[in-house]
């Protein structure tokens, strides 16, 4: 089952319809009341991401259902970045660290910004060694879960892995997954229920 997909233009500062399609996806789907709760805490995340991006892009949102298996999903074309774009939404600083990347929402971010930087651009992925990959369907993909488990097993890496404890999306998504594919960047929370 897909939802109805919510068309997301530039400079949208209203994301609430992206909640209220999550609960109409709940009741439809007749989730219990915790997963309903599961499903919109990971929802809110993800509106707590996007307003950086929708500044600069227009793009589209939807839930995919199958089974007991749910991602919230959101997709931008990246054909207007360029790299003035890329330095003003990230706001390099002096130390060339960003100050908006703070906890993991703000990591997820600042990956999205990194995929959607021109090819010529030598940004240095935020991510580091962790979390990227590649995949069949995407050019380039990030994968939370890979870079969790990387961070979990450094022991250079103790404040990073605090960060990721202290996470919503780390504790409740069993993934959250960017990947480039062309000139679009997809994004994907995955919530697999029957995995409890």
């Amino acid at each position: 089952m897909k939802s109805n997909i919510y068309k997301i233009k530039k400079g949208d500062t209203d994301l609430s319809p992206l909640l209220e399609e999550t609960e109409r996806v709940s009741k439809y789907n007749a989730l219990s009341e915790k997963e309903a709760m599961y499903l919109r805490l990971l929802s809110e995340e993800l509106v707590s991401m996007l307003p950086s991006i929708v500044e600069n892009y227009s793009g589209e949102f939807w839930i995919e259902a199958e089974e007991k298996s749910y991602s919230l999903c959101v997709k931008f074309s990246t054909t207007e970045m360029k790299i003035s774009t890329r330095e003003r939404l990230i706001g390099v600083s002096k130390s060339n660290q960003n100050f908006a990347a703070v906890g993991i929402t703000g990591k997820i971010r600042e990956v999205f910004d990194y995929m959607t930087a021109e090819s010529e651009d030598a940004m240095v992925s935020p991510a580091g060694k962790y979390g990227f990959a590649t995949n069949i369907d995407f050019s380039q993909i990030w994968s939370l879960k890979q870079y969790s488990d990387g961070v979990k097993e450094d022991e250079n890496e103790k404040e990073k892995w605090d960060e990721l404890e202290r996470s919503i999306l780390v504790k409740l998504a069993d993934d959250v997954l960017v990947g480039v594919k062309g000139k679009n960047v997809k994004m994907i929370i995955r919530k697999n229920f029957a995995a409890r």
